[in-house]
Formats: C-alpha cells, structure tokens, sequence
C-alpha cells in the first residue's frame, strides 16, 4: 500500500549544487578521458558479482577480473576469467590492444576506444543483470584486411587468495570452449561467434602491484587457454562472451536488454538534473540476497553490511523513488535479527551473519520512520512490529 507521505514530515531533498558538480564529472567521463592505471572502471551485475580493471586494461589488484562472480549471492566472489591479451595483426605487424588506447569513456556502459594505424575499434564491456556472465562487444572501423586474436587468463579462486595449485581441463563444444578447474564445480565457457580455436596453453605469472604495496599476498598465476582469432575486412562488430552461467547466450539480444534497463533508471531519475552518472552508480550497489534487495557496502571487496546498508537506503533508495525495493532491504535485515541485534556485515566465503554493532538497530527504526515518510506503509510497519 503506497500512498502520498505523510503531510507533517519532512522528506530528503536533493542539492542541486552538488549534482551540478557531479554532472560536471560525469561529462568528462562521457566524452572521454585519458586512461592510465590509477584509474579502475567496474561494471556489475546486481548479485555481488564485477567486471574491473584498470583504465589500462590491467590487472593491479586480485580483486580484478573480467569475470568475478558471486557464487553465493551477493558474496562468496570468484575470479574466474582475469583478462583478455587482445592482440590485432596488420600485415606481419603485431599490435596489443592495450598498449593503442585513445580514449576511455563511461556513458551507459565502460568503453574503450583503440586505434592502430588507420583502423579504429570500440569496445564496450557490460554484465548482463542478475547473471555471473561479461560479455564483450567489438566494433571496428576498417577498410583493409585484419585479424584479432583473444588469449583468455583464466582463473579459479576466491578474490582474497592468489596462486592456488591450479590445473584446467578444456572441451569444445560448437561454438564455445569449456574449462574446467580442478577446485571448484563452476565451468567456464567462453562463447566467441566468428571465430577459429587454438589450444596453445600456457601460464602467466604476475604480480599485484597495489596489493604489493598494500603488504598483502601479490603473486598470482594465470591459465593461457589457447587463442580465439576472428578474421576480418572492412567494418564489423562481435561479441565475446564469457560467463559461468548454463544457459545460451544472444549476445545482441542481451546487449540491447541491458542497454533499455540503463535507459529506464535513467528515464525514472526523480529530478533531470540528477547526473545519469549518479544514477548509474547508485543502481550498482543495490543487490540480492535470498530473493530480496541489499545494500553493498562497496567494490571490490565489501559485502552488503547492514549498518552501511541502513545509512545510504534514503539516498540509494528513497529519494530515487525505488520504495519497494527499500521495503526488501529492511524485509531482509529483519530476517537476520537476532538478540535484537542487526547483522553488521556478512563473511565473504561463507555468507554467515556478523553481530558486532549496537548501533544498527537504531539505525534500522529510523529508516522504517524515513521509509513510513516517503510510503505510509502501514501495513508492513505492522508485519516488522513484533521485531522492533
């Protein structure tokens, strides 16, 4: 039962100052900036899993992976496909892509252009919503003959470890190459149209230079699993698709899903001059557990702590106008009272609820009473009554 709010409180309201300075942030990031490897882009996929790098397409941090799935929704997170040695061939000429970026830009999705010698490719990253998948689309501008070819660094271990004793298996099946860790029942597919298979194997040894720095495990080892290469004239799209997930993949059918879902939160935003950008972000901490909405605390490694959760609920969730889903986060919290006490954070690996704030129950009624402001939901004040 949603109704107008209640005439005597007084809502949240948006300042127009900092959304203009924001939007200014925002522009930049649409037009285009220059990467370099202080700078991460992350994509997500509304379960706990991401897609980051950093703005040089490298690996600076375990917590980095095009695939990094959350096994055990939104936690227990995997990193399953590191990266993607992308190497294009002019001629007898060899380029990495890596090593040919132009620009990056962050409209609706992270995006990368490149450019060598006279032939322009854009790259556009995205996770499809609720699913443990990456997919890749792949726009080049030519008017000659090239190749690209893909080496994926796969991976199996849990975003905290590095250099587990690993060993793959790999099967191919129509269009798709199967790999299979020796740790983990998850199969890695990798789904890439267009293109011919070589199993030339191997491993890359690599170091974490931010965990290095930060006194943490920094060695990492990295399955080559063989080379994808597309052969190519004039201009052409395609999409690589990498996922965990047991289902087929339409990987332009899911693309233009994901992009009308991003045109509706934008659509949806409560005043126009809310920066999309804003918009956008706010959407990616909102997460499931159990089949109803959380909070994320943060990316890469946080998990959806109640505390945090209960503090940014009227800012993610309440003057964006998303109240059934603020309904869900309080619904779940409840669900893990205990003592009269709010799980303060949930472990990574095992999900298990942590007691150690006595602040989050107050913090919990008075975002019922924000909520109530915004709702008048009297009927789930009642249904949450006997635990508050």
């Amino acid at each position: 039962m949603h109704q107008e709010p209640l005439k005597y409180t007084e809502k949240y309201s948006i300042d127009k100052e900092v959304c203009r300075v924001v939007d200014e942030i925002t522009s930049r990031l649409i037009s285009g900036i220059q990467p370099t490897n202080y700078r991460e882009f992350i994509d997500t996929n509304g379960i706990g899993g991401y897609v980051s790098l950093t703005l040089l397409n490298e690996l600076t941090r375990k917590f980095h992976g095009l695939l990094v799935a959350s096994i055990k929704p939104p936690t227990n997170r995997w990193v399953f496909v590191s990266n993607l040695e992308e190497v294009i061939h002019l001629d007898d000429r060899d380029y990495r892509l890596s090593e040919n970026i132009e620009i990056f830009r962050q409209h609706l999705f992270p995006e990368h252009v490149y450019r060598v010698e006279d032939i322009t490719i854009n790259r556009k990253i995205f996770m499809p919503y609720g699913e443990n998948t990456t997919i890749l689309r792949y726009e080049i501008k030519s008017d000659r003959e090239f190749s690209l070819s893909f080496t994926p660094l796969i991976n199996s271990r849990h975003f905290y470890d590095t250099k587990e004793n690993l060993s793959f298996s790999i099967a191919k099946e129509g269009q798709e190459i199967r790999y299979k860790p020796n740790n983990n029942e998850s199969v890695i597919r990798i789904i890439a149209p267009l293109s011919s298979f070589s199993q030339d194997t191997g491993w890359r040894e690599i170091e974490y230079e931010v965990d290095r720095m930060r006194g943490d495990s920094f060695s990492d080892s990295l399955f080559a699993g063989g080379e994808f290469k597309i052969e190519g004239k004039d201009n052409m799209a395609f999409y690589i698709v990498l996922t965990v997930e047991h289902r087929d993949y339409d990987p332009v059918y899911e693309f233009e899903k994901e992009m009308r879902r991003r045109e509706v939160l934008l659509d949806k935003r409560v005043v126009s001059h809310l920066p999309l950008h804003l918009t956008l972000a706010s959407d990616s901490f909102i997460v499931m557990r159990n089949e109803l909405k959380s909070i994320i605390a943060g990316y890469h490694w946080f998990g959806d702590w109640g505390r945090d959760s209960l503090i940014s609920l009227p800012g993610l969730l309440l003057v964006t106008r998303r109240y059934e889903e603020a309904r869900e986060v309080l619904l779940n919290l409840v669900r893990y009272e205990s003592n009269g006490l709010i799980p303060n954070a949930f472990i990574d690996r095992s999900g298990d609820a942590i007691y150690n704030t006595v602040d989050a129950p107050l913090w919990f009624i008075d975002r019922v009473y924000q909520y109530l402001k915004y709702t008048n939901d009297m009927d789930f004040l009642m249904h949450i009554w006997e635990k508050m």
